[in-house]
């Protein structure tokens, strides 16, 4: 980790976002989120992950729908 980055870093608090750091390499972030994780059985969020997984393959088909679509139209565009 860039030594910008890793003081960014360890200087947050809890839920705080770091400013953007610029490194030689890239722009980076930091969010320091809550450290204290619970977990959860998997039958109280099954319902939850059925509907998160049904809704991206809803996307995912949209998507593909819309780009076959894209490709058999022609689209002319005018200038006002």
């Amino acid at each position: 980790m860039a030594p910008a980055l890793e003081k960014a870093a360890f200087a947050l608090g809890q839920g705080q976002v770091s400013p953007v750091v610029v490194t030689p390499r890239d722009a980076s972030f930091s969010v320091r989120g809550d450290e204290s994780g619970q977990t959860q059985e998997p039958a109280e969020v099954r319902g939850q992950i059925e509907q998160t997984l049904l809704e991206t393959e809803q996307q995912a088909r949209e998507d593909k729908w819309f780009e076959q679509l894209k490709r058999k139209s022609y689209v002319r565009q005018f200038s006002f």
